[in-house]
């Protein structure tokens, strides 16, 4: 094998390496935003909880203001009736008070009804603050993993890129620079191995002579896909 392609095989190596570590690095924001949605929505939930609750609140004393007006009514109408005269008026108030008493009746039912639905809405209140508490305690958990995880794996590339760079100093520079630039457009595989006359990175069939120029020693370009071609020795 051509001694530039061996080099140029370690290169890849590392290079393989440092891709698959940059891709899992680039995933740690999108774990970090979804572990922030999950607050921002638990958040939503425990807002809308809250303002449900208190419009519950607000109707329930709302009727609880009306009913204590009733009831002052009621004795307003009481008080007149040792002050009537006739029986007519007598009758009237009377009418006045039961429908009075009717509503408050009204009223009263309504508030239980209330504050079954205030207790049940206080209830929800209460498990989607335990479940805001929960989704910051795992975000602020997961954060410190993945943190730590990122600076292990910057580490690691530090190291593979500093090894990388001992090894391209034995390696032709405008090969190099050929390698690089075919790197960076396929996605960290710059070179493809040839297996059974086909070109490992795009597996199309390749002329009977291709073999022949790698075996030569020559750089051998898949016409295909671009990338550096090599056999290994056999």
């Amino acid at each position: 094998m051509n001694p530039q392609i061996e080099k140029l095989l370690e290169v890849q190596n590392l290079d393989y390496e440092i891709y698959e570590l940059k891709r899992e690095k680039a995933k740690k924001p999108d774990i970090i935003d979804f572990l922030k949605k999950n607050i921002d929505d638990a958040k939503s939930q425990l807002q809308q909880a809250k303002e449900n609750l208190k419009q519950l609140e607000l109707e329930r004393k709302r009727k609880e203001v009306e009913l204590e007006s009733k009831e002052n009514e009621i004795k307003k109408y009481e008080t007149q009736l040792y002050q009537v005269k006739t029986n007519k008026e007598y009758s009237s108030l009377e009418h006045e008070i039961e429908g009075v008493k009717a509503d408050n009746s009204i009223l009263e039912e309504e508030i239980i009804n209330l504050l079954d639905k205030i207790d049940e809405i206080a209830s929800v209140v209460k498990e989607k603050n335990e479940a805001v508490n929960n989704a910051e305690k795992e975000f602020n958990n997961r954060k410190k993993e993945i943190d730590l995880d990122t600076k292990e794996i910057e580490q690691r590339i530090n190291k593979l890129e500093a090894n990388r760079k001992e090894i391209a100093k034995d390696i032709d520079k405008g090969l190099f620079k050929k390698y690089e630039r075919i790197l960076k457009n396929k996605n960290g595989m710059a070179m493809a191995k040839v297996v059974d006359g086909t070109c490992g990175g795009c597996y199309i069939n390749l002329p009977p002579q291709v073999e022949n120029e790698i075996r030569l020693g020559k750089i051998v370009i898949c016409q295909n896909c671009s990338r550096i071609l090599y056999m290994e020795d056999t």
